[in-house]
């Protein structure tokens, strides 16, 4: 029964793989009517596990909301909303509201994951090699000064020799 069933789901998601169906709706798009067929109280944002990393799942939710339609006709009017996003911060620190101003960070985050999904990059990704790249940099400042007792002036001199030397490197 358990093998039947999934073999079943399988078929009647897969009809471009299994049945050889064509059709003019993307995958993806199919894929969700489908699913709206089999489950009565389906939501495309339904079983994103609440326990991914915040990155990853803000992306998996900007991406099957978009998938549905829910999404911003051109990168710009997210940059716009980037920007607004910045300044209802700026707006939140100078209240001092703690807890707007975590709420304006997450808003912010999540509106950069947008950027990143229209630009077809992950996130997660992303962060990952800027952390790399930042802990390469420190490394060198690291190398080539006391860091407990250089100056800010000096850090600054030595991160951006570093940037010289990496672009010399490309």
């Amino acid at each position: 029964d358990v093998i039947n069933g999934v073999y079943q789901k399988m078929y009647n998601r897969h009809p471009h793989v299994f049945q050889k169906k064509t059709s003019s709706v993307p995958i993806e798009k199919r894929w969700e009517e489908i699913k709206k067929e089999e489950k009565k109280d389906y939501s495309p944002l339904s079983n994103i596990p609440p326990n991914m990393p915040a990155l990853l799942r803000a992306y998996a939710v900007t991406r099957r909301a978009a998938g549905v339609g829910f999404n911003w006709k051109k990168i710009e009017d997210v940059y716009d909303k980037m920007f607004e996003e910045i300044e209802e911060l700026k707006e939140a620190q100078t209240k001092e509201n703690t807890a707007s101003i975590k709420e304006e960070v997450g808003d912010l985050l999540f509106t950069i994951v947008n950027i990143s999904r229209f630009l077809n990059t992950d996130p997660e990704d992303a962060l990952r090699s800027t952390i790399n790249k930042f802990l390469h940099r420190f490394s060198y400042i690291e190398k080539n000064t006391d860091i407990r007792n250089a100056s800010l002036e000096t850090m600054d001199t030595l991160w951006n020799e570093i940037k010289y030397i990496e672009k010399q490197e490309d």
